[in-house]
């Protein structure tokens, strides 16, 4: 199944569990789209895939101010999942297409 989609998701933060949307648009091995988190939407960068697998780069922005991060995960059937840093932790989310 391609990774083309939306997905619902819910990631467990510093400050707490956030929901959000992934955007995604598979071209090949090349991943575009964006992520909307924190109430804001915006776009991804350096997107790939391989096989079921992605990563790409955002710029979340938060109320501690805006920083830079690789999102990297998996998509199985309907159901999403991965994870990207947060300052010094890893922060992990799960989801479903919708």
């Amino acid at each position: 199944m391609s990774i083309t989609g939306r997905y619902k998701i819910q990631a467990k933060t510093p400050i707490g569990p956030q929901t959000g949307v992934l955007s995604y648009i598979a071209e090949g091995n090349s991943l575009k789209g964006s992520a909307t988190i924190m109430g804001n939407t915006v776009p991804i960068t350096t997107g790939t895939v391989s096989g079921n697998s992605f990563s790409h780069g955002i710029t979340l922005k938060t109320f501690l101010g805006k920083f830079n991060t690789i999102v990297t995960g998996k998509v199985d059937g309907n159901a999403i999942s991965g994870h990207f840093n947060w300052g010094n932790q890893v922060v992990s989310f799960n989801g479903q297409r919708i």
